[in-house]
């Protein structure tokens, strides 16, 4: 029968149909019209069409509408990572693997393609799909056979010795269940009528020979054993002995699916998010029995450390807040402090404070011991900065010789890739000192300034240092020598900044004043504030302000524009600083307040106490305060990670705040009542 005579005979039969079997007949003929385009896309195009949605919302009620769905956003990185640069900005993911580069293994037999590709995941993705949807095995088997891909195909990651291995056995193992789940998904679509099983659903040679190609991987799997494992999809889940329980357990390391999990990454940032705004956190508070002014305050994911100006410093847990040590040493009051990380061919944690006693002290933050004490300075020492001189500028000095001759030797080599670790300090002698911190040598004396110098920044190998002295000074690591001298300024320099581009100073005289660290010329003065500006942070162009007037400034410096001006505290501005989402200020009227990054939209207030807050710093999912509660100093510290409370390891620190963050801090304490949780929307 040609198509037109087909046309008027269902016309005829629809016709004479009644409601009844018109209903039914849509009930048939309905799902036969719908299309699954995702589905029919190739996988790039598909990933492409989703990076569109740039709601996570959205994103999570897409994955409700197949598996397919589901399992396209569920196992693909890609998407998640798109998220993670949409919302948390294009450096979110810098401390990140490429999402799915584990995934193909170098040489395989498997996968043609690069390590990269996304072809290794969309071939299996969509036969894996293609084969539960016509036999009915469902999401166990997919998520079994590509949990088996991602742990099977880390070859490239595993170490030498006796982790690989038992590694190495691990992933022979787990190969021999994938070749049984491919096994096991090509006869089950062997054994089903043709009539039931669609062209789309036809085992392509690549799918029929995931088995095979497996099993060659494997090598020395038993016949037998093959036989036994593919006999069942039962039987093949269940199969995992007590020794391959031990290895999942004990020799897969637990941070190689934090690392490459984008998806649990971007739902931790999100929920933390979430958290700093609703007010959902975990607050630890230890009050001190002493009375100490707190004068200076830095931490990490392992330490707070509390500088006071009753000559001792306090290092706390930051996961905990317990006290871990009282370092005890300075003559006087403690007024600047700072630690690092990496120092020396050990990867020592060095913490070095100055003070009124006029000395600078090294401290070893493990073990809480005063390693050296560096005198040179005849007043008491303000302000100081740690800094690695970059390696090609590191030319050792203050004497220490380097012989062109030996240049190409291996000894001269090693010597010019290490870095070198030095402390500036500044002083009310109006003086600045330049230390080696690992062997306790002055390398260079800064003499120029002609009163105190009260703050300082540093940037590359360029030092710039304020003074109450009204000027500012641009200084060399490498030489010692000043370069520039910065005047303008009525009255004396309290704060300072400096990105390699801009230099900032803010002073009694209520202005501040951006500086070129090429020429030395005042390139704008900024105008607002009525008292001390003695608060600044610069991030690439955005300046941050606070006064002794009690406002804050947001300037855009590439326009040279305020783009915010508020009133964020009655009294002085004693603390300020921000990220790309939030502002947080402490003021002596004792509130701590949380504002809107880009619009400087006040939030809520984060603390308040009957007296000065001293210091506030943040992190992505932290704030520490210092303050006066009672009468004693006190530190709060406020987590709004509601994830697992893991301390990581020492080799995660690089890791930035939340790609670390996918492996430690708080208990779980959240509320839903913002915009619905993620666990509501099941992704």
């Amino acid at each position: 029968m040609d198509p037109a005579s087909q046309r008027v005979l269902l016309t005829e039969i629809v016709n004479s149909c009644s409601t009844s079997n018109l209903t039914y007949l849509n009930s048939i003929i309905a799902p036969k019209l719908k299309r699954d385009f995702l589905h029919d896309l190739p996988l790039e195009l598909a990933h492409h069409i989703l990076s569109f949605i740039d709601d996570p919302q959205s994103l999570a009620r897409v994955s409700q509408v197949s598996r397919y769905w589901h399992q396209l956003i569920e196992t693909e990185d890609w998407v998640w990572r798109a998220q993670c640069i949409k919302l948390f900005g294009p450096t979110s993911c810098s401390s990140l693997p490429s999402p799915k580069s584990h995934i193909a293994p170098p040489t395989s037999s498997l996968y043609t393609t690069s390590p990269t590709s996304l072809d290794a995941v969309s071939s299996t993705l969509k036969a894996l799909s293609n084969s539960s949807s016509s036999t009915g095995l469902g999401n166990t088997a997919t998520s079994t056979v590509l949990s088996s891909m991602l742990l099977a195909n880390q070859s490239s990651l595993t170490p030498s010795g006796a982790f690989g291995q038992n590694a190495a056995k691990l992933r022979l193992s787990l190969t021999s269940r994938l070749a049984a789940a491919a096994s096991v998904r090509a006869s089950a679509i062997a054994t089903t009528p043709s009539s039931s099983v669609s062209s789309s659903t036809t085992p392509s040679s690549r799918e029929l020979g995931i088995a095979s190609a497996l099993s060659s991987l494997e090598g020395r799997t038993t016949p037998s054993k093959r036989s036994s494992l593919g006999k069942t999809r039962a039987e093949d889940s269940a199969h995992i002995d007590q020794d391959e329980s031990q290895l999942l357990r004990h020799y897969i390391p637990p941070q190689l699916y934090r690392q490459t999990s984008y998806k649990a990454y971007f739902k931790r940032r999100y929920m933390i998010d979430r958290n700093w705004v609703s007010g959902d956190h975990t607050l630890i508070s230890n009050t001190t029995p002493e009375t100490g002014v707190v004068t200076s305050l830095q931490f990490d994911h392992h330490h707070i450390v509390v500088g006071c100006d009753n000559s001792r410093i306090q290092v706390f847990e930051t996961t905990t807040g317990r006290l871990l040590r009282t370092l005890q040493g300075h003559q006087g009051g403690v007024w600047a402090l700072e630690f690092v990380k990496g120092v020396g061919a050990t990867g020592e944690k060095i913490l070095v404070s100055g003070g009124c006693d006029r000395e600078v002290r090294i401290w070893d933050m493990n073990s809480g011991k005063c390693r050296q004490v560096m005198s040179g300075h005849t007043g008491t020492i303000r302000c100081l900065k740690l800094h690695q001189l970059p390696s090609n500028n590191n030319k050792n000095p203050g004497g220490i010789q380097n012989n062109d001759n030996v240049r190409n030797s291996t000894q001269a080599k090693q010597q010019q890739q290490q870095s070198q670790h030095i402390a500036i300090t500044g002083s009310r002698d109006a003086t600045l000192r330049v230390w080696d911190i690992q062997t306790g040598r002055n390398l260079f004396v800064l003499q120029g300034h002609r009163d105190s110098v009260r703050c300082i920044d540093v940037h590359g190998d360029t030092l710039v240092s304020g003074s109450y002295d009204f000027t500012a000074r641009v200084w060399s690591l490498t030489t010692g020598e000043c370069l520039l001298l910065l005047e303008g300024h009525l009255q004396q320099i309290y704060s300072i900044a400096f990105n390699g581009e801009y230099i900032i100073t803010g002073s009694l005289d209520s202005d501040c004043r951006l500086w070129s660290p090429i020429t030395g010329a005042c390139l704008a003065t900024l105008q607002g504030h009525t008292q001390l500006v003695g608060q600044l942070q610069l991030s690439g162009d955005s300046l941050m302000t606070g006064g002794g007037d009690g406002f804050m400034y947001m300037w855009n410096l590439k326009s040279m524009v305020c783009q915010y001006r508020v009133h964020a505290h009655e009294q002085s501005v004693t603390s300020l600083c921000f990220d790309s989402k939030r502002i947080v200020t402490g003021g002596n009227d004792g509130a701590v307040k949380l504002w809107d990054r880009q619009t400087g939209k006040f939030i809520r207030n984060l603390a308040k106490t009957d007296a000065a807050i001293w210091r506030v710093a943040i992190c992505e999912e932290r704030v520490v305060m210092c303050m006066q509660k009672n009468g004693r100093t006190a530190t709060e510290i406020m987590c709004f990670d509601s994830e697992a409370p893991v301390l990581p390891q020492d080799g995660y620190d690089e890791l930035n705040s939340l790609a670390a963050a996918v492996m430690h801090d708080q208990q779980k304490l959240w509320q839903s009542d913002v915009i619905g949780s993620f666990d509501d929307l099941r992704i």
